[in-house]
């Protein structure tokens, strides 16, 4: 009986360490739950932002490479005429 409280009682404490053990973040300076959540949101707010800014950016260039084809398409399409216009 006495070796199943000491089992409860080490299974516990693993719990209890399981449940701390994230809160314990950036050098086991034992944050708060409240203080880690926040400490992740922001981070996971900057982590957004800067993806929303790759992808402002991906949009910005595949625009430019839009342009450059259809300029590319028009001076085809002039030779082609000019080529035409020689015979």
């Amino acid at each position: 009986m006495a070796q199943q409280a000491k089992k409860k009682a080490a299974r516990q404490a693993r719990r209890s360490n399981n449940t701390t053990a994230g809160t314990e973040g950036a050098g086991n300076t034992g944050l708060k739950a409240s203080d880690a959540s926040s400490a992740r949101l922001a981070q996971l707010e900057r982590e957004r932002n800067e993806a929303l800014r790759q992808l402002a950016d991906a949009n910005e260039r595949i625009k430019q490479l839009e342009d450059a084809q259809e300029q590319v398409v028009h001076r085809i399409d002039w030779v082609v005429d000019s080529l035409h216009t020689l015979k």
